[in-house]
């Protein structure tokens, strides 16, 4: 493939132990089955050489991208990877490096890990208690007032017979006006009697 940069071999304004590195990174670009890797994985795995190269040559991110063109590290249609891209995954590499080696964020790993290794231990029945503030022992049992009975209530008040409430039945025909009167007094008495009894 030709160079994309022409007749200057930046390469070799670098010290050989560079240079080889430099190959080494272009011919583990691509996979076994030959299709090339991503480009955020070489920044990610080699994020210390491309920090020498800055820090102690005073390569450029556009450099950056030069170098590994020569070296074999190009786009599709064989152009160097572009400014833009290299300073993205450059970017990207320092921080998940320094995410790696920051003995904070290591704590704080070591410390999710242990607590989602007792939650998977824990005996049955205690993820609540694990979850509920120390000493608060009214979470974890509240007050019998407090609970919500799932029974439904019981029935405080009988029903009345159902010969109570049915309408007196009218006198018989053929009664006088005071047989009648009669009867629906008796009829009243019984009823109301009944209702005292209740």
């Amino acid at each position: 493939m030709k160079n994309p940069v022409g007749n200057s071999p930046l390469l070799a304004c670098l010290p050989q132990p560079l240079q080889a590195r430099l190959r080494s990174i272009a011919r583990d670009h691509c996979t076994a089955f030959g299709t090339p890797r991503a480009f955020q994985t070489i920044f990610d795995e080699n994020v210390e050489v491309f920090d020498h190269l800055c820090s102690h040559f005073g390569a450029s991110h556009a450099l950056l991208g030069l170098l590994l063109a020569e070296a074999g590290v190009r786009r599709a249609d064989g152009s160097p990877i572009p400014l833009g891209t290299v300073s993205a995954a450059l970017c990207r590499a320092r921080e998940r490096a320094s995410a790696r080696l920051d003995p904070g964020v290591i704590a704080r790993r070591q410390a999710s890990a242990a607590e989602a290794d007792e939650l998977l231990h824990a005996p049955a029945g205690s993820a609540e208690r694990l979850q509920a503030p120390a000493g608060d022992d009214e979470a974890l049992h509240p007050p019998a007032h407090d609970r919500i009975s799932l029974q439904a209530p019981r029935e405080t008040r009988r029903r009345p017979p159902p010969d109570v409430f049915r309408p007196v039945a009218p006198a018989p025909a053929g009664l006088s006006g005071e047989e009648s009167q009669a009867a629906t007094r008796r009829a009243a008495s019984v009823l109301a009697k009944l209702r005292r009894e209740r």
